[in-house]
């Protein structure tokens, strides 16, 4: 059995997702088995239903950025970390 470990992260959405949510970002508390992860951080959101079941649907193009690197579903999330979530940028 892992140790259950309190976590404190910045959660900040961009573009069409901060319209969607409502918000620009916000403070997100878990209790959760060490080892948190990106995936972890997307299915907690996606469990709120309405536009985070939607906007953050398996499938659906999403980037996430870990204190400003571009992090994949299997990288770690520490206390105090600030996780970005943005759709993918297109250009014209």
């Amino acid at each position: 059995m892992r140790d259950q470990v309190p976590l404190s992260v910045h959660v900040v959405y961009l573009a069409r997702l901060r319209e969607a949510f409502g918000s620009a970002g916000e403070s997100l508390r878990l209790t959760s088995e060490a080892g948190t992860t990106v995936a972890d951080i997307l299915d907690r959101l996606r469990c709120r239903g309405g536009p985070f079941a939607t906007e953050l649907a398996p499938g659906r193009a999403v980037r996430v950025a870990v204190n400003h690197a571009m992090a994949g579903p299997g990288d770690p999330v520490r206390e105090g970390d600030e996780v970005a979530i943005f759709p993918p940028v297109t250009g014209g």
